[in-house]
């Protein structure tokens, strides 16, 4: 019997460090919506406030140009092109913009956009983009663009810095394999 009782408190021991194992694992799950730095990914100014992160296999990046700065960076296959623009100091006259259009309200449940066809479409679909706690974007996306090849679409809001607006900041077009991909890339997205 005393015997039995041993083995029962230490397997209360274990069930015990098991859970709290398990319950630091799922903390831990809750804080990769914040992980940076992938091994094999490449961290790079996004515009002149953010940084990204994408995989080392995906080609382009930051590309100056005599009047401004684009940032435009694909997978081997061009299945995810992610685009975007901005101005670099040393650059004048600077056409490229770092925000596009209005800032808008990221509670809001879709935008709309012009598909493939030319006509008024939403991205109905939205993941925040956090920087620790601080919620500094939103991508707006949907699985149904219109295209054939790259079949979603996405814009990419971010805080700008000026006045605390989010304003459209990038886009990227992709095939719907692909998106686990561009969500980790959409959130490997952080303050410069």
């Amino acid at each position: 019997m005393k015997k039995h009782l041993i083995i029962f408190g230490k397997l209360i021991i274990l069930t015990f460090l098991l859970s709290s194992l398990i319950s630091c694992t799922n903390k831990k799950d809750e804080d990769d919506k914040n992980v940076e730095n992938h091994p094999g990914w490449t961290r790079e100014l996004f515009n002149l406030n953010y940084t990204i992160e994408t995989p080392d296999t995906y080609a382009g990046g930051i590309i100056y140009e005599a009047h401004g700065t684009t940032y435009q960076k694909n997978n081997d296959d061009f299945s995810v092109v992610i685009s975007g623009s901005f101005c670099s100091p040393t650059i004048c006259p600077c056409y490229a913009i770092d925000f596009a259009g209005p800032g808008i309200d990221i509670q809001q449940d879709s935008i709309p956009y012009t598909n493939s066809y030319g006509n008024t479409a939403y991205l109905t679909i939205k993941a925040l983009i956090y920087d620790n706690n601080d919620v500094i974007g939103c991508f707006y996306y949907t699985n149904s663009s219109g295209g054939t090849f790259r079949d979603a679409y996405g814009r990419i809001f971010l805080k700008d810095m000026s006045n605390s607006e989010y304003r459209m900041a990038g886009s990227i077009s992709y095939a719907t394999t692909e998106q686990s991909d561009v969500l980790q890339i959409v959130r490997s997205i952080k303050y410069n």
